[in-house]
């Protein structure tokens, strides 16, 4: 299944498969500042707008194979900026709105409530990527002031209302920055991939289902400025390596290469 990757301001959205890359046609709906995209087990692709002025945030479901795109509805609330978006198992959208600092929730039938995290100190701050496991687990990134990820457990939805209870991800010695959280996932096995980066500083941090931590080193590929991750269906980790300007494959053996790009 080809990899949904995006972009900053009016840059399209993209998908890669093998020897393959292509522009995904929205059939008119634009998007702008397109982050973090999301499937569903249609092939259908989720993506929401970050906006701070201009157009209203929102978040545009792309029909498999592109070509038609519309609006998805969130009831009575006006989103402030988005910046992840996941679907959990039952078809519910999990919105990460990064002006306001909250979770907003969609179910399939289109009512809206935002997502009360209990047991999480410090509240959650500005998030950013967002990820489920294969047990249902939400994992937030929260960017800042906050700088860690969040695991949101016991989630609950029932029409207008969703719960959860939070703890912070234990990620050992390796901590994060506020502002410099720059990228997350979670892999079919339960590990989850942090990407943080500087323009002169850079590192992915794995954390493995029984919670061991470690720098992702693969051999020969060095980081600088990674700014989104993507694991596929058969569990091979994708890294935008953005100040090299190229994507980054890491196969489950720990294999790395340089995914090609047709023009």
């Amino acid at each position: 299944m080809p990899v949904p990757l995006y972009g900053f301001s009016d840059a399209p959205l993209a998908a890669l498969a093998p020897n393959t890359a292509t522009v995904i046609n929205t059939g008119g709906v634009v998007t702008y500042y397109p982050f973090q995209p999301a499937l569903d087990g249609a092939g259908n692709i989720y993506v929401g707008n970050y906006v701070l002025s201009g157009p209203n945030p929102k978040v545009v479901k792309i029909a498999a194979g592109g070509g038609s795109a519309s609006v998805v509805s969130t009831g009575g609330i006006t989103l402030g900026a988005i910046c992840g978006v996941a679907l959990d198992g039952a078809g519910n959208h999990f919105i990460g709105d990064h002006a306001y600092d909250r979770i907003v929730v969609v179910t399939p039938g289109g009512v809206a409530s935002e997502l009360a995290i209990s047991g999480l100190s410090p509240t959650l701050g500005e998030p950013t990527e967002l990820a489920f496991d294969a047990a249902g687990n939400l994992y937030i990134a929260d960017y800042s002031p906050n700088a860690r990820i969040v695991k949101v457990s016991s989630l609950t939805v029932a029409g207008s209302t969703s719960s959860g209870v939070g703890t912070m991800l234990d990620t050992g010695s390796y901590t994060f920055s506020p502002g410099k959280l720059t990228g997350m996932a979670v892999g079919f096995d339960g590990t989850v991939y942090i990407a943080s980066g500087t323009d002169n500083t850079s590192h992915v941090v794995q954390v493995t289902a029984s919670g061991v931590a470690s720098l992702l080193n693969p051999s020969g590929i060095s980081f600088l400025n990674p700014q989104g991750l993507a694991v596929d269906g058969m569990g091979n980790l994708y890294v935008a390596d953005s100040n090299h300007n190229r994507i980054v494959e890491i196969t489950t053996a720990g294999v790395a290469s340089v995914v090609s790009v047709p023009d």
